[in-house]
């Protein structure tokens, strides 16, 4: 047996390119543009997603200028690129044709005026006429009884149809006695959010978008499809009912105008037949025992409206012509279920696409900021759905959908200011991985003339940016580390059930609730759709059932009021067969798409026999079912694990996502509890794999007899490590090390050799376009170290620090030693030069380089270089949101010999 295949790949260079960053277009010379896009295949990448928004003439002869260009650089260095779908985000503008060309196709929205009226009054009269606008079609006009004088709540079983007797913009009715509310139901393109854009529930809608951008890109790059030009890309569609992006926006609100169209009236009144016009008041106000129903009923029209005039439509035009469809949706702060800025159902809004995917932009994810109330610059929540539900969403996608093939494409680092230094991006590359998602569209790649205000960072930014030297390491390490975790399979022990369903019916735990629990207590999950349920099979083993080629142990269901009937029905079916089914909190009261008529007692009664859990529960009864595969000796609510198989090894990732606290424990892994199909014959050896450096190391770690592997884990805080578990004969290249030896030192904080006792430290710097011709700053004292942009030293200056000393070394270092640098620095990136050598780049804690090779008897010259970022200088308004950490080195450096 041999080195598993994918490493083997990534050793030797060889993997696939999984990055594709925004390139936006501003209508730059054609040298400028060519630079850019070579700067950007530096960084081993290899695909590019070009951006129009804002470009002057999209479309134009200048657009297609501009674009030949990029489509040639790419053929040059066999790239591929991609192309963000519209004019500007989001999706559905259509360049403009809904204004110019076909305004009836854009958007429509369904709307209700209404008036009390107290009775009894014979030949009453309404003016209806001025609440229909100057667009309004009438759908009809209904009086409903008030159930009383405190609520807004209406009686919609009661309600009387009025459309009759409309003459002339009146209404008129013998109004029977008491309080009664008139509601004028109509359609309209007024009054809603984004005007002239795309109706998502509309394919003769969608239709205009495909016909305006896809086909002419289709007609003039036609051999490049499935080649060079590799698809589309969608970049937030929304159903746009109401301005702006109140991440709240759900039914049963006043005042909205909510998504319509002839598709879906054409559903609704087959779902709803002759109550089709008394149940939509109950989509504003409270209409009784129905409002559940009615509620969820028009969320499931319109979202499978979505998915087939949307999406699928969009996906299937891409499939016939050889290339893919992808992009991603507003997830902000659970939107992905509602209406508003986003498209009502996360799994549905994506059906079509070829990847899954997500966004993490305008410091969503900070390290340590994981509660429920957490500022960002949008919003002040929601920190707990954005560190255990976004990226898992995408994941999921990925590994449930066949379409998706295992691809999770995260749009990432966008418009976190200039003071996203590149350790920040690390976590973030990291945060991202760690949860099961493997393709990235960094957030951007700016050719415009610097500073280019916006949402920055920019990575290149022509030379001015000090942090682009560390960005080239950090996606080589990205496309190395998402080549290991592509290709095979994800191993989870759980799934939880999608809120978004039980949302639209009434009250709902979030998802992220129980993520949270495990993740926590390292059992990984998928968060499946109500929709997947019917697909779930026995897996072959006891206890287990499969969907695609995901295995889980238990199925746990978030607390929902309401379910529909066929998702209760099927949670009963898999128990029955065996299934761990486990409700959380209670049982659900009602069936969500039930008429109030309908006798659901006993199923109701059944569902109530299911097993029931409290969140703090959860994890433990997973793990008395053999659920839980990682051991710790002390619970840390912290570390993060992900184990994916490839067919010939394990890989597993694990990292440390608390912000100040180092994890120095041993883990315990059981096989049997991972996955049921896992068979670990062969595997003898577990090796560490240093995505950065490309270097494969052994380890003190071994795989026991109970089938177990014991691992020690030594991280520092926001460090992630890689593991290979695999045959012994395939790890002969793997560079012995002294892992164990230096981790206990750094865990001790061990001071080390004292070769740099009284040294004498100079300091200069360098603007980064400028380098390498430095100026000198001062001469340290003696432990003197300042925070190099603090008030009393270089408060505005962006760019390269360089500390410089000389230190002897009297004898040479003991047989079969190492020895190591180790610097204390609170964020950006370093590069150390020993005696005009470079001993590599460390992008994030621990910055720890190998110095033994470059080290000489008597005296060295040691260098170490630190470039901060461009917000001290620029001081950009997207920065303002985070706590800038100080810059340069926070203590002497320390030589640790392991």
């Amino acid at each position: 047996m041999t080195m598993s295949t994918r490493l083997r790949q990534v050793l030797d260079n060889r993997g696939d390119n999984y990055l594709m960053p925004f390139l936006w277009m501003h209508g730059e010379s054609e040298p400028v543009l060519r630079e850019e896009i070579r700067r950007l295949r530096a960084c081993d990448i290899r695909a590019v997603c070009v951006e129009a928004r804002p470009h002057p003439d999209f479309l134009g002869d200048g657009w297609w200028h501009d674009l030949d260009i990029v489509m040639d650089e790419a053929r040059r260095h066999a790239m591929k690129v991609w192309l963000l779908d519209d004019v500007h985000f989001p999706t559905g503008i259509a360049n403009f044709a809904f204004r110019d060309r076909e305004p009836d196709k854009a958007k429509w929205f369904v709307a209700e005026r209404h008036m009390d009226l107290l009775g009894p009054q014979s030949q009453g009269g309404v003016l209806i006429r001025p609440f229909l606008g100057k667009d309004g079609q009438l759908l009809s006009v209904l009086a409903c009884p008030r159930v009383d004088g405190e609520t807004t709540a209406v009686a919609v079983d009661r309600a009387v149809d009025l459309t009759g007797q409309v003459h002339d913009g009146v209404v008129t009715w013998d109004v029977p006695e008491g309080l009664w509310r008139i509601f004028i139901l109509f359609c309209t393109q007024q009054g809603g959010g984004r005007p002239h854009y795309m109706n998502p529930i509309s394919r003769e809608s969608v239709r205009v978008l495909l016909d305006t951008v896809y086909e002419a890109h289709y007609q003039r790059y036609k051999d490049d499809f499935g080649r060079t030009f590799a698809g589309f890309f969608s970049d937030e569609p929304e159903f746009g009912n109401v301005p702006g992006y109140d991440f709240t926006e759900t039914l049963g609100l006043p005042n909205r105008r909510l998504p319509w169209s002839a598709e879906l009236e054409t559903r609704l009144r087959e779902r709803w037949q002759e109550r089709f016009a008394a149940n939509l008041p109950a989509l504003w106000h409270d209409g009784g025992q129905r409002t559940g129903a009615i509620r969820f009923q028009y969320m499931d029209e319109v979202t499978r409206l979505v998915s087939s005039c949307f999406s699928e439509q969009l996906g299937r035009w891409c499939e016939d012509r050889g290339v893919e469809y992808i992009g991603h949706l507003i997830e902000d702060d659970n939107a992905h279920g509602r209406l508003g800025c986003s498209l009502g159902h996360y799994f549905r809004g994506l059906s079509g696409q070829h990847m899954a995917g997500i966004d993490v932009v305008l410091l969503q994810i900070m390290p340590g900021y994981d509660q429920v109330i957490h500022q960002w610059i949008a919003s002040d929540r929601d920190g707990e759905f954005f560190h255990y539900a976004l990226a898992k969403l995408g994941a999921s996608h990925a590994h449930i959908d066949p379409r998706k093939q295992g691809r999770a494409m995260c749009e990432i680092f966008g418009a976190y200011g200039w003071a996203e230094d590149i350790a920040l991006e690390k976590f973030l590359l990291d945060h991202m991985l760690v949860r099961g998602i493997n393709y990235f569209v960094p957030h951007a790649f700016s050719p415009k003339a610097f500073p280019d205000p916006d949402c920055p960072p920019h990575f290149y930014a022509h030379n001015k940016n000090p942090q682009y030297r560390y960005f080239v390491p950090l996606m080589h390490y990205a496309n190395r580390l998402s080549h290991l975790l592509s290709g095979g399979r994800h191993l989870a022990q759980a799934a939880v059930v999608y809120h978004g369903e039980a949302e639209w019916a009434g009250e709902a735990m979030l998802t992220q609730k129980p993520v949270k629990m495990l993740l926590q207590h390292q059992i990984d999950c998928d968060i499946l759709p109500l929709d997947s349920l019917p697909e779930l099979r026995p897996s072959g083993h006891p206890g287990w059932f499969q969907l695609n080629q995901e295995t889980y142990g238990a199925l746990i269901v978030p607390y929902a009021q309401r379910l529909p009937r066929a998702a209760l029905e099927r949670l009963l079916e898999l128990h029955g067969q065996g299934q761990a089914v486990l409700l959380v909190d209670a049982a659900p009261e009602a069936v969500s798409d039930a008429d109030p008529d309908d006798d659901d007692a006993a199923l109701l009664d059944d569902v109530r026999q299911l097993p029931c859990v409290t969140l703090q529960t959860l994890p433990g009864i997973l793990a008395r079912k053999n659920l839980a595969p990682v051991t710790l000796a002390e619970p840390n609510t912290w570390l993060r694990v992900f184990a994916y198989r490839q067919q010939d090894a394990l890989h597993l990732m694990v990292m440390n996502e608390h912000p100040a606290k180092r994890l120095d424990q041993d883990l315990r892994l059981d096989f049997d509890a991972l996955a049921p199909d896992l068979d670990p014959a062969g595997w003898d050896v577990v090796l560490c794999y240093d995505g950065m450096a490309n270097r494969l190391h052994a380890t003190d770690a071994a795989i026991q007899p109970d089938g177990t592997v014991r691992i020690a884990l030594h991280l520092e805080p926001g460090q992630s490590r890689f593991y290979v578990i695999q045959n012994k004969q395939g790890a002969a290249e793997a560079i012995p090390t002294a892992d164990e030896r230096l981790h206990r030192q750094l865990a001790a904080r061990d001071n080390g050799l004292s070769l740099l006792d009284g040294a004498v430290w100079t300091l200069a710097k360098v603007k980064n376009e400028h380098d390498p011709a430095f100026e000198p700053v001062k001469t340290l004292a003696q432990g003197d170290w300042p925070n190099l942009n603090g008030a009393d030293l270089l408060p505005c200056f962006s760019g390269i620090f360089r500390y410089e000393t000389k230190f002897g070394l009297a004898e040479p270092l003991p047989a079969g030693q190492s020895l190591f640098l180790l610097l204390d620095m609170a964020k950006d990136g370093a590069e150390v030069f020993l005696n005009g050598r470079s001993c590599g780049i460390q992008i994030a804690s621990p910055y720890l380089f190998d110095v033994t090779e470059l080290l000489r008897q008597g005296t060295n010259t040691l260098a170490i270089e630190i470039a901060n970022t461009l917000a001290w200088e620029l001081q950009d308004g997207q920065s303002t949101h985070m706590l800038w950490k100080p810059t340069g080195l926070r203590a002497q450096p320390r030589f640790l010999l392991a």
